[in-house]
């Protein structure tokens, strides 16, 4: 890690450049992938208070939770650099409480794109606060927009032609370039280990969604893998939070 820290900007800047068109040219290289309708049939399908597949809509409340505290904490505190970028990724995990929620309440492809459309926002809100505390802090004003607006043209692309593609690429790319710049940049504030921690969360959150239903029979039918994936997926944020509150700057 120190040595990559020790490469000079112009070789950093080719690392992530190749990074990013290598990974697009891979992606090509795939064939359509199509979104299963298998993906909509959940394991736990079960009806509380009127409340179809009730643990999976109503834990995006936690969702809800997380994002109003980071948004508000961000308002009232950060004031400088990325403020708008933290901003944007509180405010998209705020809105997948929402469309996660109407999605889980009719699962179909319709309802998934509001569920996407804020998990992009998200992604692209913390893919600018990273580069730009990182990297520049003037990289917010040129970023930020343009790269919301990417998130958001590829679920649109998957909506229109059934493409994902595109939307996977987006997410697994940013996971990509965040870390790289996390372990080639010097960090300008304290606890940028909390990121790490949630990309970790975020991976356990992917297995237990494809985990769905082992977890459901696991658990004797109380807790699905999709449940879980939500609780995991909170608590990745809240460890962003986390670290927002608690980080100081680094000396020097």
């Amino acid at each position: 890690m120190k040595k990559l820290k020790e490469l000079d900007e112009q070789k950093k800047l080719i690392i992530l450049i190749s990074l990013f068109a290598v990974s697009l040219i891979a992606m090509m290289f795939f064939g359509k992938i199509e979104q299963t309708q298998s993906y909509h049939n959940f394991a736990d399908n079960r009806i509380f208070f009127g409340i179809p597949n009730f643990f999976d809509t109503v834990s995006n409340l936690l969702f809800f939770f997380v994002g109003m505290t980071g948004a508000w904490f961000v308002y009232k505190n950060v004031k400088k650099e990325a403020r708008y970028s933290w901003l944007t990724l509180f405010t998209g995990v705020t809105l997948v409480s929402f469309g996660s929620g109407y999605y889980h309440w009719n699962p179909n492809d319709a309802t998934l794109v509001w569920d996407r459309l804020p998990i992009n926002m998200g992604f692209m809100g913390l893919f600018s606060a990273v580069l730009t505390e990182f990297i520049n802090p003037k990289l917010e004003k040129f970023m930020l927009v343009p790269a919301v607006v990417l998130g958001a043209l590829s679920v649109l692309y998957w909506h229109f032609t059934d493409d994902l593609r595109f939307y996977f690429y987006l997410q697994a790319v940013t996971i990509l370039a965040i870390t790289a710049v996390i372990f080639m940049y010097e960090e300008r504030f304290t606890l940028r280990r909390y990121l790490l921690y949630t990309f970790g969360l975020y991976l356990l959150s992917k297995i237990a969604e494809f985990s769905d239903r082992t977890i459901y029979s696991a658990t004797n039918n109380l807790l699905s893998g999709h449940t879980l994936k939500h609780a995991l997926a909170a608590l990745a944020v809240f460890f962003v939070y986390f670290m927002l509150k608690r980080r100081e700057p680094r000396k020097g």
